[in-house]
């Protein structure tokens, strides 16, 4: 029985350590799922085009491109804030791009300022 749960224990590890190699994404799979993206982006086919971005970051692989196509995405989708979000991490990664910074300065004009409390007294 002790044999059988230490080959349990190991097989549990070893599935571990195993899992984010299958789940990974090649790079060349990764690739053409980004110019797919970009094909779908300029068909309008945003929610697609996110799909196919937010796939590749959970394969394993970002960019600073990547972060900044998905934030054109999630902005044509009118979802702000996430574009904002994604806008943030690409300048981690290319913070002297000049599209990148235009784009994020005008995501951040559109946010509405945050509703002050009123005072009751």
């Amino acid at each position: 029985m002790r044999i059988f749960s230490r080959l349990s224990l190991i097989f549990v590890v070893v599935s571990i350590v195993m899992i984010p190699n299958v789940f990974a994404l090649s790079k060349d799979k990764a690739l053409a799922q980004f110019i797919k993206a970009g094909l779908a982006y300029k068909q309008d086919d945003y929610k697609e085009a996110i799909s196919l971005y937010e796939e590749i970051i959970k394969g394993g692989l970002a960019s600073g491109p990547l972060y900044y196509n998905l934030g054109n995405s999630y902005f044509k989708t009118g979802q702000l804030g996430k574009a904002i979000v994604n806008y943030e991490r690409a300048r981690q990664i290319i913070p002297r791009d000049g599209d990148l910074k235009s784009n994020y300065q005008y995501a951040l004009s559109l946010r509405k300022p945050p509703l002050e409390e009123s005072s009751n007294s």
